[in-house]
């Protein structure tokens, strides 16, 4: 529901409860004071009864015409009561009922007379068979010795009564619906700079911080267009820098040598490198999956999972990789943590398989090396003790033990060279001297050189 509606429904409600009190308040207030009115009025008539009374020869003109010319003239019922009682005149009662009324001494209203100087009364009227309001007051004179009573139904007052009641309610309903005309109007136009409001806050949240607020009042609505504007500002200066920083991290990683997955602390894959990708030939896009659904490799997995449960640290494990390509892949994981609170993970990917393979390489070239100088160095030995032991006397045999161990220091030398010639092509500071040669002495020497050891 809108701002607009609920103010107004609020309003209405309020302006409702409050012309419902008035009208409490203003009816019963304007029927206390119409029936003190009332009685005031019949006071005053009774007080003109009383004179008309006194300055009329009651023996000339009987109290039953006089009642009943007053009641007429007055619109109201009189009855003239004696001091024993008895009804003398009425002027709702024929002449000839008036003997088989009731005696009337020990009415209400006769006895607040007899001891107040007036008594009121409100009952039903077992004459008229109406509810009827009451008021005698006693009149002491030469002619007529008794009470005076002026008597008026209790519908003509509550008729009275509902009159008040029906202008005041249609005087306050009248009020209503011009407050709410009023109210609909006002509304209308105090929350309009609301409504403008709220629209380019969605807009704002909608991601469009291009338009601005013009609203024109010193006010707290002014005060909170600023204040979007101001925001819409600052918003769009964090996403342009967080953009920008993104930006660079992104060139960062993505121009790296070495192979990276940013995984989201779900465990899912958030950013991938195309280092990675052609190292382990993946055509997938990967952001949004896990680990295992790019790179068929289990333990991949549980590393990306095991991360999340570190503290502080980094995983470091060297796994072989079958699928697609055999490789041999150094993996170093560690998690992103922010005040202590984990916001993913990194994974970097190193392709040492070339390492591993030159690795190899060398163990087999120093272990066939090993056994090529074991060959000669024994030669030497085995001759030199030889001689040592007395062949060196032995002239023939002593110049052949000799050739031979020159002949294998010779190979021996040779062996070295070789291995000074593949450090130096290791350094890349060996070059080639290139120019003609006789291929056939070359091929000769070589027969001459190792055919003897194949023989």
């Amino acid at each position: 529901m809108r701002l607009h509606n609920k103010l107004f429904i609020t309003f209405s409600l309020i302006i409702a409860i409050t012309l419902v009190v008035v009208f409490i308040y203003l009816d019963h207030g304007l029927n206390r004071d119409s029936l003190a009115q009332l009685k005031d009025t019949i006071k005053k008539q009774t007080n003109v009864c009383k004179i008309i009374l006194l300055e009329t020869d009651i023996k000339k003109y009987p109290l039953e015409k006089l009642s009943q010319q007053i009641g007429s003239s007055l619109g109201l019922r009189v009855t003239f009561i004696s001091i024993n009682g008895s009804i003398l005149g009425d002027s709702d009662v024929p002449d000839k009922e008036l003997g088989k009324l009731e005696n009337h001494i020990g009415r209400p209203e006769i006895q607040d007379a007899i001891k107040y100087g007036e008594g009121w009364s409100q009952r039903f009227s077992t004459t008229l068979k109406k509810n009827i309001m009451y008021y005698a007051v006693p009149v002491r004179a030469q002619q007529f010795n008794g009470f005076i009573r002026l008597s008026i139904p209790v519908e003509k007052v509550s008729l009275m009564s509902k009159n008040i009641d029906d202008v005041l309610m249609f005087s306050l309903l009248i009020a209503f619906i011009a407050s709410l005309v009023m109210a609909l109007v006002a509304f209308n136009i105090i929350s309009r700079p609301i409504r403008i409001l709220a629209k380019r806050a969605q807009a704002i949240a909608n991601g469009d911080f291009s338009s601005k607020l013009l609203v024109n009042k010193k006010d707290e609505v002014g005060e909170l267009a600023m204040s979007l504007n101001t925001m819409s500002d600052n918003i769009t200066s964090r996403i342009n820098d967080i953009l920008n920083n993104n930006s660079k991290f992104e060139t960062v990683l993505l121009s790296m040598s070495d192979g990276v997955m940013v995984l989201d602390p779900n465990g899912f894959i958030q950013l991938m490198n195309n280092t990675l990708k052609d190292m382990l030939d993946i055509n997938v896009d990967p952001i949004g999956k896990k680990p295992i659904e790019v790179i068929r490799n289990i333990n991949v997995q549980n590393m990306s999972e095991e991360v999340f449960k570190m503290k502080t640290g980094v995983i470091t494990r060297e796994e072989k990789i079958i699928f697609p390509y055999n490789k041999t892949i150094l993996i170093h994981a560690t998690p992103v943590k922010i005040e202590q609170k984990i916001f993913g993970a990194v994974i970097v990917f190193s392709d040492i398989t070339e390492l591993r393979r030159l690795e190899t390489i060398r163990t087999d070239f120093v272990a066939n090396v090993s056994h090529e100088l074991r060959t000669p160095v024994s030669n030497i030995r085995g001759y030199a003790e030889t001689l040592l032991d007395g062949a060196i006397d032995d002239k023939k045999n002593a110049h052949d033990f000799t050739k031979i161990i020159y002949n294998e220091s010779g190979r021996l030398a040779s062996l070295i060279n070789d291995i000074l010639d593949l450090s130096k092509i290791e350094s890349d500071t060996f070059k080639l001297n290139l120019g003609q040669h006789n291929l056939y002495e070359i091929v000769n020497k070589a027969i001459n050189k190792l055919g003897k050891d194949a023989g």
